[in-house]
């Protein structure tokens, strides 16, 4: 069950009625008295048949019609095109009630509706949205009572005038991590290779990217015990200038740090303390949200390590395997204005439209790997920090006020979505071959929810850099998304 996140509860809408009573009598439903400021044509009007429904944001917070979903499924925008329209609509018409499977005592054809209170400015914070539900037409009382329910979700937003930002911030972190495994699943046959793609080659240059940012000062905050970290390879390096003034990086060709579509190939592992997180006869593990929520990525520093030979970049030969097969941006306040951008949206320049990985079996010649044997079963959205407790089985869950503001999840279970309240849509997931691979690499890309932004400015307590328990006013935002699947290479 969907809920609409920063939102008050919904009232639903009671009424008497007796065996026999309909929309078209003789004996007749109940009419609803609509709601005050009802945005629908002939809206002070009490129709037999027709019921509203108020969303209403909580104090500080912004809800539009455009934010909200059924099921997962978002209204479509019934004005023609060229036009705007202030009514989205779920309904035979627009094709998209079967996916949000409204109740069978919904007229399908008129649908489901929903408009805004106020229709010259939505985005303020005062902002309602009122939700229209015809009847069937064919529905006639029962001797029992009668429930129709709709499974509402979606997520208010911050509204602009009070996005403030928290004193004391330093910057912010913006995550956005594969876990490959669930378990059962989690260590294949065959190794796989993870690169990350980009659809320009602004976004893979970024400034804000964490792993060009420790590239360019590699050493910086890194230093354990008075031992220099080890190099920090950036996400790309198009002119050669890192390479250069680390020769010792790669002995052979290093044109792969110089492309985009895709990056370099990360080798897939679950390593160090995270073993734990694999066994499912310890009590947090990865199939609890515990386990997940403090499994750590490991896309940090680099590893010294010999490449198997099926590595797609072999002749490469780089001196450490490198760890980027997560997106991770680091925002300061002077490199990021926070009045420019008091949150960032897919597709402004700072954020990518959506999140693209190139998963392979490499060069294996014993493997192949298809769309279908890729599946993503969960999503985790989280406001803080989740990995400061420790990663062992035995560490202590993240606590919600202490690690993490909220979390928000999607999730699929036997081919059918549970929930999908993530920042990042479950249900708009693509995974295709890539030409040319011989059936070894397939392309897999992640949306975001239509209405998602990303908030990195604003945030209470999360505790961090102190033991657990303290709210103290953190000196960091860190946005966390974890996407959890499964891959299954295909045996020649």
């Amino acid at each position: 069950m969907a809920y609409l996140q920063n939102c008050l509860p919904i009232q639903k809408y009671e009424a008497e009625e007796f065996p026999g009573d309909s929309m078209f009598g003789p004996n007749f439903l109940e009419p609803q008295t609509p709601p005050s400021n009802n945005p629908f044509p002939a809206g002070d009007q009490a129709i037999s048949g027709l019921y509203y429904l108020v969303v209403e944001a909580m104090p500080g917070f912004n809800i539009q019609a455009s934010m909200i979903n059924i099921n997962g499924v978002y209204g479509i925008n019934t004005s023609p095109q060229g036009t705007e329209s202030n009514t989205w609509e779920w309904s035979s018409n627009m094709g998209n009630n079967v996916a949000a499977n409204l109740d069978s005592n919904i007229q399908q054809q008129q649908g489901v509706r929903a408009m805004n209170t106020n229709t010259s400015n939505p985005s303020s914070c005062d902002n309602k949205v009122i939700v229209r539900v015809p009847i069937d037409y064919n529905f006639q009382m029962p001797a029992y009572d009668v429930t129709v329910n709709i499974d509402f979700g979606g997520a208010a937003l911050l509204c602009e005038t009070n996005a403030t930002i928290s004193e004391g911030i330093q910057f912010s972190y913006l995550n956005y991590s594969l876990v490959i495994g669930n378990g059962q699943n989690a260590n294949p046959d065959c190794e796989l290779f993870i690169a990350k793609y980009y659809e320009s080659e602004a976004y893979a240059a970024s400034i804000h990217d964490m792993h060009n940012q420790n590239a360019t000062y590699p050493n910086a905050g890194l230093e354990v015990n008075n031992i220099e970290a080890m190099a920090q390879a950036p996400t790309y390096d198009p002119t050669g200038e890192w390479l250069d003034s680390n020769p010792t990086f790669f002995t052979g060709s290093p044109s792969a740090l110089q492309s985009f579509q895709p990056t370099y190939y990360n080798v897939k592992r679950n390593v160090g303390a995270n073993y734990a997180l694999w066994n499912l006869s310890n009590d947090n593990n990865i199939t609890n949200e515990c386990g997940q929520l403090i499994y750590n990525i490991n896309g940090g520093f680099g590893q010294q390590s010999q490449l198997p030979i099926e590595h797609p970049n072999y002749d490469e030969n780089p001196r450490f395997v490198i760890g980027r097969m997560n997106y991770k941006y680091r925002f300061y306040p002077n490199d990021l204005n926070p009045d420019q951008y008091p949150y960032l949206t897919p597709g402004d320049g700072i954020l990518p439209s959506s999140l693209c990985w190139y998963i392979s079996v490499g060069n294996n010649p014993n493997y192949e790997l298809f769309p279908e044997g890729v599946d993503v079963y969960k999503i985790i959205s989280a406001l803080g920090y989740l990995n400061n407790f420790g990663w062992l089985e035995s560490s202590p869950c993240p606590e919600p006020g202490v690690a993490y503001e909220q979390i928000l999840v999607s999730e699929m279970q036997n081919g059918g979505v549970v929930q999908n309240n993530s920042n990042l849509d479950i249900t708009n997931i693509q995974c295709v071959p890539v030409a040319g691979s011989n059936n070894k690499t397939v392309k897999l890309t992640i949306n975001f929810q239509s209405n998602y932004q990303a908030n990195i400015w604003t945030q209470t307590d999360n505790g961090l850099g102190n033991l657990p328990g303290s709210t103290i006013d953190p000196w960091f935002i860190s946005n966390e998304h974890k996407i959890f699947l499964n891959v299954y290479p295909n045996q020649i």
